[in-house]
């Protein structure tokens, strides 16, 4: 307990010039103390407890215990290893019936410095415990839309995704040994076009008009196979991980957590509606995303592979520029030379 006259302690330089935030940490140790019968009731009947700043401070860490779990401990403990410091330090009062008077902080407090300094290490492995099991809850709490509105985020945050009503990537690859370009072209909600282009020529092209699938094949325009634009059916953004978000389209589930490059990621397991399943890992540090897996057989256990990296920034827009592509480690890589934000597309790309 605090010993010396009530006049003392009220008028000592501590109770004169003690922040209101030093008040809160004593106050809150002090209470805690109380609690536990470390200090005596006799605290009380000094009139410490009534003095402004401590009843503050009895109040507001009372509150505080109550709101949060985690910091008040970090704040006690603060408060515990400053007082076993300075805790024996002797202060004298101005006056006290005409006389100056000496005491000390918990002076008669039930256990020594020693015992306290061995109190302020057990606590501080108990706040090491608690804050890594209260970072662990916090990870564990992320569910699958938790973790797609932060890959969001990473990539500009909503306010930049939706108003790109077009999308126009220049892919450098090879094929067969020749360096050609792939030209995608996307529109809001689902229109898309696919170019290879060799030596300034067009070799191949493939359109989805928002219904229908369009190839030219011999020189000429026909519908492509169905198959190859099924998912297209079901795309209301162009991002996907926009469309992620979307309860009538996918269902989200967070698998498990797994390393793509030897970086920890969350995994993501997105059912479209129409049956297509996509394993998507988002980096646990950056929240980019850094694998997606398409499963083309669930039975066979069977799926093809695409690999994001070196992400940069269009504008305002963080996107990936590398993707190797294909199954198991059979991959190709495509590297973006040129990505533009609503220009250099329009609906005659879809006819």
């Amino acid at each position: 307990m605090v010993t010396g006259s009530c006049a003392a302690i009220k008028n000592s330089c501590i109770a004169r010039h003690i922040p209101v935030i030093s008040g809160l940490l004593y106050g809150k140790t002090l209470l805690s103390f109380y609690r536990s019968g470390l200090v005596r009731e006799g605290t009380k009947e000094c009139g410490v407890a009534n003095h402004p700043v401590i009843k503050i401070s009895l109040i507001a860490g009372s509150s505080v215990t109550q709101s949060c779990r985690v910091v008040p401990k970090f704040l006690q403990l603060f408060t515990i290893i400053t007082l076993c410091i300075f805790g024996r330090r002797r202060f004298t009062s101005p006056t006290h019936h005409g006389r100056r008077t000496t005491f000390y902080i918990f002076n008669h407090l039930r256990f020594s410095f020693m015992k306290a300094s061995k109190l302020a290490l057990i606590l501080s492995l108990q706040l090491f415990l608690t804050s890594s099991v209260f970072a662990q809850k916090i990870d564990n709490a992320l569910s699958a839309k938790d973790v797609i509105n932060r890959a969001i985020n990473a990539m500009g945050g909503k306010d930049v995704l939706l108003p790109i009503k077009t999308l126009y990537t220049d892919i450098s690859t090879e094929m067969e040994g020749r360096q050609v370009h792939w030209i995608t072209k996307e529109m809001l909600p689902n229109k898309g076009a696919f170019q290879v282009v060799y030596n300034d020529r067009i070799v191949f092209q493939n359109w989805f008009d928002g219904k229908t699938g369009y190839e030219i094949s011999s020189g000429k325009k026909a519908k492509a196979d169905p198959s190859e634009f099924k998912d297209k059916q079901f795309k209301k953004n162009i991002f996907n991980e926009l469309d992620y978000l979307d309860s009538t389209l996918y269902r989200l589930e967070l698998v498990r957590e797994e390393k793509v490059s030897n970086e920890d990621c969350y995994k993501i397991k997105a059912t479209l509606i129409n049956g297509l399943v996509k394993l998507i890992y988002i980096s646990k540090a950056t929240f980019y995303t850094l694998r997606e897996d398409k499963v083309s057989n669930k039975e066979k256990d069977s799926f093809s592979t695409t690999l994001f990296s070196d992400y940069k920034k269009f504008g305002n827009l963080t996107y990936y520029t590398v993707m190797k592509f294909g199954e198991a480690d059979n991959y190709q890589t495509g590297k973006i030379i040129t990505l533009l934000v609503n220009e250099k597309i329009s609906e005659e790309d879809f006819k």
